[in-house]
């Protein structure tokens, strides 16, 4: 049987599996790989053929098993997650539900992360929304999209440089946020959203609040 292979161990130099996996439940795949990678010779290679949905789930799959990856999928989850996720990164809203699924996967792959290059997309994403504040400093879903864009920062594995999203910070708050801060009595709820939204900026920021 595919799960109980009668070889010694590293024993081969390569495998090839063809139109077999399929057939397997959950628990004889389990035993199945943890058999190949028995007999396998360090260095060995796992050629699969076999119809199905999309590869990222055999390499999720192979990950559960607390087993390094085979060289080529490693390198294939490499390029693809550091894509997607820069992609993500650099969209005028990226989805922050998105960006820590594929922080996840690369964790659960044991894939490295392009720090610099990922913080860097980033930066350009939170400083394009932070110059378009500046031109509609009225515009609290624009606010809005910061505060949870620079929400990010705090979740990411890599460093991102924020000194021009804190300088815009800075600026409304000295400008905008004293007029607001006049205007937001009772009846004034736009003022007083875009007042809370500007101190959670802040809060992304690790800007101490306004001494009263």
């Amino acid at each position: 049987m595919a799960y109980d292979l009668p070889y010694l161990d590293q024993s081969f130099d390569r495998i090839v599996s063809s139109l077999v996996i399929h057939h397997l439940d959950g628990e004889s795949k389990q035993r199945a790989f943890r058999e190949c990678w028995r007999v396998l010779a360090p260095g060995g290679r796992l050629h699969i053929v076999d119809f199905g949905v999309q590869r990222t789930a055999l390499m999720r799959f192979l990950a559960s098993l607390g087993v390094p990856l085979p060289r080529a999928f490693a390198s294939a989850a490499e390029l693809v997650l550091n894509g997607r996720l820069r992609r993500e990164l650099e969209r005028d809203r990226p989805d922050s539900a998105r960006v820590l699924e594929l922080i996840s996967q690369a964790r659960d792959f044991g894939v490295t992360l392009e720090g610099e290059g990922l913080g860097f997309a980033l930066q350009q994403t939170l400083e394009r929304l932070a110059g378009q504040l500046h031109e509609r400093p009225d515009d609290l879903p624009l606010l809005q999209a910061l505060v949870e864009t620079t929400d990010l920062v705090l979740l990411l594995p890599f460093e991102v440089r924020l000194w021009e999203v804190q300088n815009l910070y800075w600026e409304l708050r000295a400008v905008a946020g004293e007029r607001r801060a006049r205007a937001a009595g009772p009846g004034d709820a736009g003022a007083r959203s875009w007042l809370s939204a500007l101190r959670k900026l802040g809060d992304a920021l690790n800007v101490a609040p306004e001494s009263r």
